[in-house]
């Protein structure tokens, strides 16, 4: 957490010197050791910067990750489901409501891989997914594009509100802070 609200402070002085709105410069800490994952929670609430919380899946290639908390990583991925799962978890929790999935693939072009490693950050509840090559972005954007029963939500809510009904959701009425905008319009 002090090297966020260390990095936080010398991205505003930043900002002030280049006549930037201070905030919009965002950080997405990437947890790499057992530390930083064991409180990813306090890293998002270091700086009201933090968006989310880096992490992800590997095929059996061996990260900064793996090493830093000691697993083995398989093609399979088990061994990685707590860890991703609690740092996804503890970025939502904190108000970082935009983790970023990576995944460490061993071979660039094998695109079933890829599709297979992007859906499951996407079920595990990554909001977004960095990728590595651009035969890639096709994959991940029909993934992580919303569904329509999401768009149908959605836009049913704010279809309600714009005729003046009020309206109880029993989901989370926003996900991002760009849909929260939306519905505020």
């Amino acid at each position: 957490p002090d090297q966020v609200r260390a990095l936080h402070d010398v991205i505003s002085y930043a900002e002030g010197k280049a006549g930037m709105r201070h905030g919009v410069v965002r950080i997405l800490p990437t947890p790499e050791t057992a530390a930083g994952a064991q409180f990813g929670y306090e890293l998002c609430k270091a700086s009201s910067r933090v968006r989310g919380l880096c992490g992800g899946f590997s095929d059996g290639s061996v990260g900064d990750m793996a090493w830093g908390v000691g697993f083995l990583p398989t093609a399979s991925g088990e061994e990685q489901f707590y860890l991703v799962s609690k740092l996804v978890l503890d970025s939502r929790s904190a108000g970082a409501l935009n983790p970023l999935c990576t995944i460490m693939v061993n071979v660039l072009d094998d695109l079933a891989n890829v599709e297979r490693m992007a859906r499951r950050g996407r079920e595990f509840g990554y909001a977004s997914i960095a990728a590595l090559h651009p035969s890639h972005v096709a994959i991940i954007n029909a993934i992580y594009r919303p569904q329509p029963k999401e768009v149908e939500h959605f836009r049913g809510m704010i279809a309600a509100m714009e005729a003046g009904a009020w309206v109880l959701c029993e989901k989370p009425l926003c996900l991002t802070v760009e849909q929260a905008a939306e519905v505020q319009r």
